[in-house]
């Protein structure tokens, strides 16, 4: 999370350091009240916008189902924050819902989308829902579904994931894959799309958040979901576990280094996040 300029110099794992990591909600929302938000990166995400571009191969068109009834894709959003990546997926046609823990994140995240520009090239966009809750309970989910932003069985088509896996406690990552694995729509529908930050070594970043998340850390939980993996207290799982290929894991399709990401991503010019694809796992 790169410090934003004009911003003083702020300890967010001192901030945390105090909170129960399964109930941080009101830990998120006071830094959005004092406006210290570093993983704020003022616009959508490139990396993304490249992959679904790039990589149609890997996706359903988002505005029509295989049916041919007409209906839109479904994308969801965890810690959407301000709301730019559920603007880019409506934006290529998705029906998006933001999903966020802090009602501060999600006044401005409104606030955004009520000020962004609309014009006739815009008319395939899709719709965008807001929601507020805890990614790990249903409320916001029924809410979700009520406002017709879910898809069938309350799945989702598509999932970003972009600054929100790192802001959890490394405690919470096998609930993090296990939820994953559930809201994701089912067989070859749905897709988890991983823009990996930050991925350098956790020796050198230190206890989060963010806590880094070098690409074997999505391997070791994804492939089974809710399994115990271990780490230290940076966070690091160590590079020579081997995690269980389980029948209701996920299996990544796609990992690559994208063309392009947002300067927090990068070193020296060079990119160094990673972006990843996962579906269900093909039944044997």
């Amino acid at each position: 999370m790169a410090q934003q300029e004009n911003q003083p110099v702020r300890s967010l794992t001192e901030h945390f350091k105090h909170h129960d990591p399964a109930r941080q909600g009101s830990a998120w929302d006071a830094l959005w009240e004092d406006k210290f938000t570093p993983w704020d990166r003022g616009g959508p995400s490139w990396a993304l916008h490249d992959l679904l571009k790039e990589r149609a191969d890997l996706f359903d068109p988002p505005n029509a189902d295989g049916g041919g009834a007409g209906r839109r894709k479904t994308a969801l959003v965890p810690g959407c924050g301000s709301g730019h990546d559920v603007l880019l997926l409506s934006e290529l046609g998705y029906d998006v819902c933001g999903l966020e823990v802090s009602p501060r994140a999600l006044e401005e995240a409104k606030r955004v989308a009520a000020e962004a520009p609309r014009d006739d090239a815009g008319a395939g966009r899709g719709r965008v829902t807001f929601v507020l809750g805890d990614f790990f309970a249903d409320d916001w989910l029924r809410e979700a579904q009520a406002a017709g932003a879910v898809g069938d069985g309350g799945k989702f088509d598509l999932i970003f994931d972009y600054t929100f896996l790192c802001a959890l406690h490394p405690s919470m990552r096998p609930r993090w894959a296990e939820r994953m694995r559930d809201l994701l729509a089912p067989g070859d529908r749905g897709r988890l799309v991983c823009l990996e930050f930050p991925s350098w070594d956790p020796a050198e970043t230190g206890p989060g958040p963010a806590w880094s998340l070098p690409s074997h850390v999505y391997v070791a939980h994804l492939s089974q979901p809710g399994a115990a993996v271990p780490t230290d207290e940076n966070g690091a799982v160590p590079g020579d576990y081997v995690p269980e290929q389980r029948s209701d894991g996920l299996e990544r399709v796609l990992h690559l280094k994208p063309r392009r990401t947002h300067p927090a991503g990068a070193k020296g010019g060079d990119v160094q996040d990673r972006i990843s694809v996962w579906k269900h796992r093909a039944s044997e």
